[in-house]
């Protein structure tokens, strides 16, 4: 018989990854409020059923989801126009949810479900189609997200867009830091997403498990690391050519032209709109944030999500942010688990450079990360139960 925790992480992943293909397919239902009400009901069920709820989650975590609750009751109730920006909070208490309920069933749900994402990314692919083509609203605008509208082939699968396509395989590729395979799918996830962030930084992920794994059967360390750096080098030299046009590889080659490229100029724009807005702020909103105010302004995001978590949260959203990453840095510094503190360093570039966490899918897999590196440095067979599947 299944219980109730396994429903609700069954319905929390339905929520968060196969929603949007739900309401393309079934444009009559409304799935966001269908599976809020599912997961009330179930909450009470659980709750009537449970003669004792421990809620123990990670080293200070606690803390940061009551006062995160706090910073969400103050600001979507006065400082807020609208509630765009909730989701920043939700995901935290989805992904608690999830951790209370039983993360290893919501891991294994995971995994699932990113081999139908690489299936459905792998047809796309041959087929030059999307099996759903959304439409998108954002800032104020609606279109349509095809394929002719895109300038080269970026596929998408269950998601609206390759970018959050490739948000949901980096963080994958961070949960499952210690399964070469699993991280390896995700860089051809990224591949197939054709996004530049996304394949450097899973790329780098295996390069570090590489470095940092410990050899067995006599071979040592150096070895495995040499080993997996020609084979990458290899696959992106010979096999890279046959998957992306040559146009893809361009855009590879500008990532790091700030001069001369029209994207990087316009990213290094948007941080400087976007740090100026901040500065703009009444301070009530400094403190709290104002729920989609620079899009509506710029029509567009800053293009690095420790600004908008700035621009929507506030300074007190931004610390609920940081703080765990912070103690993530410290503890691993104090304890030499190198290997974490290479992903969380990689982690804030990512946040940094690409709209990582802002996503209703990629902002729960990012609090499930942050989870998880606080348990393993705080567990030491924590990587052995679930994180090494």
């Amino acid at each position: 018989m299944v219980s109730i925790k396994n429903l609700f992480i069954y319905f929390v992943c339905l929520a968060i990854f196969y929603s949007p293909f739900i309401d393309n397919v079934f444009p009559i239902l409304n799935t966001r409020l269908l599976f809020t009400l599912i997961f009330l009901f179930l909450l009470f069920l659980f709750a009537l059923k449970e003669k004792k709820i421990e809620i123990n989650l990670p080293y200070h975590m606690n803390k940061i989801v009551v006062l995160s609750l706090f910073a969400l009751f103050i600001s979507s109730t006065i400082f807020w126009d609208n509630f765009y920006s909730i989701n920043m909070y939700i995901g935290l208490f989805m992904a608690s949810a999830v951790y209370l309920m039983g993360k290893e069933i919501f891991l294994k749900f995971l995994l699932f479900t990113f081999v139908v994402q690489i299936f459905l990314q792998t047809y796309e692919y041959f087929s030059v189609s999307y099996i759903y083509e959304p439409i998108i609203r954002m800032y104020g605008l609606e279109g349509q997200n095809t394929l002719e509208s895109m300038y080269i082939l970026r596929t998408k699968g269950l998601f609206e867009g390759p970018l959050t396509a490739s948000a949901v395989a980096i963080n994958i590729a961070y949960i499952f830091r210690y399964n070469p395979i699993i991280i390896s799918l995700a860089i051809f996830s990224t591949i197939l997403a054709n996004t530049r962030t996304g394949m450097i930084t899973t790329t780098v992920i295996l390069i570090l498990y590489s470095f940092f794994k410990r050899g067995k059967n006599s071979i040592n360390r150096g070895t495995i690391f040499a080993g997996v750096v020609i084979m990458i080098l290899f696959a992106y030299t010979y096999i890279l050519p046959l998957i992306l046009s040559e146009m893809s590889f361009d855009r590879i080659q500008e990532l790091s032209n700030f001069s001369g490229n029209e994207s990087n100029l316009k990213r290094l724009f948007y941080w400087s709109y976007g740090w100026d807005y901040y500065r703009s702020y009444d301070l009530q909103n400094i403190l709290f944030g104002c729920s989609q105010c620079f899009a509506n302004v710029y029509d567009n995001s800053a293009e690095n999500d420790w600004l908008m978590l700035l621009l929507e949260l506030g300074f007190i959203g931004f610390l609920l942010y940081a703080f765990p990453i912070f103690y993530i840095i410290k503890t691993s510094l104090s304890k030499k688990k190198m290997y974490l503190l290479c992903l969380v360093s990689l982690l804030i570039v990512n946040i940094f450079v690409y709209r990582h966490i802002s996503g209703a899918s990629t902002v729960i897999l990012h609090w499930i990360l942050i989870f998880s590196l606080i348990d393993e440095l705080n567990d030491e067979n924590e990587i052995k139960i679930n994180y090494n599947t």
